[in-house]
């Protein structure tokens, strides 16, 4: 039997912008996740965090050779300065290495006979708190 007019249901309102915007909804909801699972991934790439102070680095230096931005560095003495870790500042790594070299942000000791005005030391750090004083060649 075909199908009159009048046997049809009514046409409920609003029915086809109702499913249009069901669809779509779902659909930036997948997006969304598809989003969220793909940050997932990259998390260790996304959740760095980079410490510009001493403060934890555990990576204690124990040669005596370093390279900064291919300029070698030298000891400037054997002793060893002690510096609160959150007074240093990273300057950069060690080439080779990767060991990170600090520069000393607060007063020297009055005692430094070696330090002249205006002159630029590099540290690498040997231990907790304790560091080596390093200089440019040249300079």
């Amino acid at each position: 039997m075909k199908a009159t007019p009048s046997d049809r249901p009514p046409a409920i309102f609003g029915q086809r912008p109702a499913i249009l915007l069901g669809c779509a909804l779902l659909a930036g909801l997948a997006l969304m996740l598809g989003f969220a699972a793909f940050d997932r991934s990259r998390r260790a790439q996304l959740e760095r965090f980079d410490e510009p102070t001493a403060v934890g680095d555990a990576a204690y230096f124990t040669t005596l050779a370093a390279t900064l931005h291919g300029q070698p560095l030298h000891p400037v003495s054997a002793r060893r300065y002690t510096f609160r870790d959150s007074q240093m500042r990273r300057a950069g790594r060690d080439d080779a290495t990767g060991f990170s070299i600090y520069t000393y942000h607060g007063r020297l000791p009055k005692d430094d006979d070696v330090a002249k005005p205006g002159e630029t030391f590099f540290y690498l750090k040997m231990s907790r708190e304790e560091y080596v004083r390093m200089r440019m060649e040249g300079s």
